[in-house]
């Protein structure tokens, strides 16, 4: 699993790594010294914070030089304080597109939406930082797939189904 940032900074985590996402595309080793430019970007506004926070289905969409894209599921979504950072895990073993798409080009949407009453939300920006998820942005994980189970038990599906 890896960790991504969306927004001013993305981080991805999926097989053990963490990336953030910057508006200025640049590339950094070290989630601990965000890159120049980093924070510049929009910010997410306080009526969407909910849906990110909430049990919401994640889809992470990259993409290669050809345009193709490559998606998987992402979860434990933590958004900053200030709404410029959106941080969340997905599965990216070694050799997968989406791992590869975000190594050569960083271009992530991250797509959010809730189950219950389909209110949607896609936040875009560019891969900065790659590194391993933290303990704490594991059990953020847990914690998301939980509240994911219980928004579908709404609708009548079991924890197995999901």
């Amino acid at each position: 699993m890896r960790r991504a940032t969306v927004a001013s900074r993305a981080t991805c985590s999926g097989r053990s790594a963490t990336v953030s996402v910057t508006s200025s595309g640049q590339i950094s080793d070290s989630a601990s010294t965000p890159p120049a430019g980093y924070g510049s970007a929009m910010r997410i506004e306080e009526s969407v914070r909910d849906l990110l926070l909430a049990g919401s289905a994640t889809i992470v969409a990259t993409r290669d030089d050809e345009l193709r894209p490559a998606l998987t599921r992402g979860w434990g979504l933590e958004l900053s304080e200030d709404g410029a950072r959106l941080t969340l895990c997905v599965g990216t073993p070694p050799g997968s597109a989406v791992r590869a798409n975000l190594e050569a080009n960083g271009e992530i949407a991250v797509t959010c939406s809730r189950p219950t009453t389909y209110r949607t939300v896609q936040v875009k920006g560019t891969a900065a930082i790659l590194g391993a998820p933290t303990d704490a942005q594991l059990e953020a994980v847990r914690a998301q797939v939980d509240a994911f189970s219980a928004e579908v038990a709404q609708l009548g599906l079991d924890r197995k189904s999901t």
